[in-house]
């Protein structure tokens, strides 16, 4: 009976052991399970609700260059120089609302537009925010697209739209609010006949559509949507989870991803679990028209909690290959600015025309901090600045005897940190996968720590068994017989 007890006790031991082993090695893929029931973006659930209406809104600082002395400059180039002032910043949050969503359960995937618009930061609204209304003395862009439009067209269209500029009284620059130079746009006859004689002989894509011509195609005005893309939601492989693909319509109606690579990969926004720091990540900016390969910098902690920290390495046009730009994907409706990278206009980000092709880096002006674990974004970071260039238009009246000049017209900052609720959310999380850990340590060390008395034990018990039986011999063998003596005869 004492020896199936030792055997039940050494049982337990092995099981607990054994138990703690299994679990500390499947502890990570049952963590995985729950991770992506957490971020499923199945129609319904938590994270689809909050993918559908974010409740933290990125912040934008902007800061646009006012020109002080234009009239001075072009009217006597060589006696100065041109002198442009820094104003801002201007703060704006991001509203994002994705509209048109459709869940394919058959390939996994939501198909969705995306409406951006932008608001005031609550403490400039509550500050008056002075500077909101202050005017901004810059080119005057329309003349100056017209004026770059004109150089591939025929001779007769050329004088056509010279002798409108002249005849609407236009200037080389333009005095507007910080508000419709960037968002609201204003309604111009330059722009409305302009178009009527353009768009007809040059395909400039969303701009023979806008009423009004803002640096970020009016979308506080208009609120339109973005165009159509393909999200994987990761159903089919976790490693797919968050990438975007750009999405085109059927010869039969059937909407189908379309295969264009210069379009495929993460946003900024999702991305999957488990990532390997050795890895590049893809980035797609359709509001920049822009691809990135996100590269592994550093180990960063923000708030408490340690992420992996990834700058942009590589920077691209989105429509910059010829098969993207052929295919049935319409690549130049993409893009929040009409900028140069989206609609090949002289709105040009810095140092696009210098390293567009030989693939320099963007000096960290591009950042994104992922927990490695859950793929969660803790913070990113995009600054960004653009300018044109006005050069002289023999043909164009208004632009014949201008000086070559770059003008910068205005940089933002786009910064996005997690919430605070969320930050806990994810601490306990991660907490639960260390505890998990932990207990599956316990669990080992315990059933052997059973394990490994029990056999000491046993051993002693067996020890102390084998010696009685010797130490009952022994005193057999040695046990002392007395006899009582007399007097008479006593034997010794």
């Amino acid at each position: 009976m004492r020896c199936c007890q030792w055997y039940f006790v050494l049982g337990l031991g092995l099981g607990i052991a054994a138990t703690g082993v299994i679990f500390l090695l499947s502890w990570r893929d049952i963590f995985d399970i729950l991770v992506t029931e957490e971020k499923s973006l199945i129609p319904g659930s938590t994270a689809y609700k909050e993918w559908r209406r974010p409740m933290v809104h990125p912040s934008w600082q902007f800061y646009v260059y006012n020109w002080t002395n234009a009239a001075s400059y072009l009217e006597h180039p060589d006696a100065t120089s041109a002198s442009f002032r820094q104003l801002g910043p201007f703060t704006y949050d991001e509203h994002t609302e994705v509209v048109d969503a459709k869940y394919h359960a058959r390939n996994g995937t939501l198909s969705y537009r995306k409406r951006i618009y932008f608001r005031r930061h609550p403490v400039e609204r509550f500050s008056g925010g002075a500077l909101q209304h202050a005017n901004i003395t810059s080119i005057n862009f329309a003349a100056l697209l017209i004026s770059f439009l004109s150089q591939s067209m025929d001779y007769p269209v050329q004088r056509e739209l010279s002798f409108l500029l002249h005849d609407l009284h236009q200037s080389v620059t333009s005095t507007r609010t910080i508000g419709q130079l960037l968002f609201s746009g204003y309604r111009s006859p330059l722009w409305d006949q302009a178009r009527t004689i353009v768009c007809p002989r040059h395909h400039i894509g969303v701009l023979c559509s806008e009423e009004r011509l803002a640096y970020f195609r009016t979308y506080n005005v208009t609120r339109k949507a973005s165009e159509t893309y393909s999200l994987n939601i990761g159903l089919e492989d976790r490693a797919l989870y968050g990438v975007v693909q750009s999405w085109s319509q059927g010869s039969r109606g059937k909407e189908t991803a379309t295969a264009c690579k210069s379009f495929e990969g993460y946003t900024g926004d999702l991305f999957p679990s488990r990532l390997d720091r050795t890895q590049p990540l893809a980035l797609v900016l359709p509001e920049f028209c822009l691809r990135l390969s996100l590269e592994y910098e550093r180990d960063e902690i923000v708030g408490d909690i340690v992420g992996y920290r990834y700058v942009a390495k590589v920077v691209g046009a989105l429509n910059g290959e010829e098969k993207c730009n052929e295919s049935t994907s319409n690549v130049h409706g993409y893009g929040t600015l009409i900028s140069n990278d989206c609609q090949r206009i002289p709105l040009y980000r810095y140092g696009s025309q210098e390293n567009m092709h030989t693939m320099e880096p963007l000096k960290e002006t591009i950042y994104f901090v992922l927990e490695p674990a859950t793929g969660t974004v803790l913070e990113s970071y995009i600054a960004m600045k653009y300018h044109t260039l006005l050069v002289p238009n023999a043909h164009i009246a208004l632009f014949q005897d201008v000086p070559e000049l770059y003008v910068p017209l205005f940089r933002f900052v786009r910064y996005y940190r997690l919430s605070d609720t969320t930050a806990r959310n994810l601490t306990k999380m991660l907490h639960l996968l260390d505890v998990g850990h932990q207990i599956a340590l316990a669990g080992c060390a315990l059933g052997g720590a059973i394990v490994l008395l029990t056999i000491m034990y046993a051993f002693w018990n067996g020890r102390k068994s084998n010696d009685k039986p010797h130490q009952r011999k022994l005193n057999v063998e040695y046990r002392i017989v007395g006899t009582q003596l007399s007097n008479g005869g006593t034997v010794h």
